[in-house]
């Protein structure tokens, strides 16, 4: 892939964050890696950015995981089709309610970093 990456990581955990930044940079070091701690707040940065996948967090403050996906899938624009990992405790749940969205995937917490992996592999190779 010559275009390069550029990722948006959600969670309200500051820690998790920055985890999941650090690991998605050893796989591909010249991605660039925006992050937010609220929906709300990577709704407003979707709106302006064209990024090659999102990985977001289920339970949030404001805006969650899943009202964010509904809002982005809603919505015309570049991210509209726009790949995402969704991790959560609530995975069983949360599927059900998103499973009518394409480009989807869902990870329990504590997140297996091989899946991880696997999914940002094969969300980037079929986008």
């Amino acid at each position: 892939m010559s275009e390069k990456l550029s990722f948006l990581v959600v969670d309200d955990e500051k820690m998790i964050c920055e985890v999941l930044k650090e690991t998605i940079l050893m796989w591909y070091p010249d991605a660039t890696i925006d992050t937010a701690e609220d929906g709300l707040e990577a709704f407003h940065k979707l709106s302006g950015h064209n990024y090659s996948m999102m990985v977001v967090d289920y339970k949030m403050p404001f805006f969650n995981g899943a009202d964010l996906i509904q809002a982005l899938r809603a919505k015309e624009g570049y991210n509209k089709e726009l790949p995402i990992i969704m991790f959560s405790g609530f995975i069983p749940d949360v599927e059900n309610l998103l499973s009518t969205f394409d480009k989807v995937f869902f990870l329990d917490k504590p997140m297996d970093l091989e899946k991880f992996q696997k999914y940002i592999r094969f969300s980037i190779a079929s986008s």
